[in-house]
């Protein structure tokens, strides 16, 4: 796979990871999660950033 192509997928996954971040916060902000639901939904969307990078290469 080319460097771009490389670098393209990196910026995809990071932008896919933080607008999610963003709608996962909103979203505990408003259903009044705990400390312990919000950490697990931020590791979620981690683990889904590492997938997307996985896929890409």
């Amino acid at each position: 796979m080319k460097i771009v192509d490389m670098a393209g997928a990196i910026a995809l996954g990071l932008w896919m990871e933080l607008v999610l971040f963003i709608h996962s916060t909103q979203i505990s902000e408003s259903m009044g999660k705990s400390s312990h639901q919000e950490f697990f939904s931020i590791m979620f969307f981690l683990l889904l950033h590492m997938n997307i990078l996985f896929m890409c290469f």
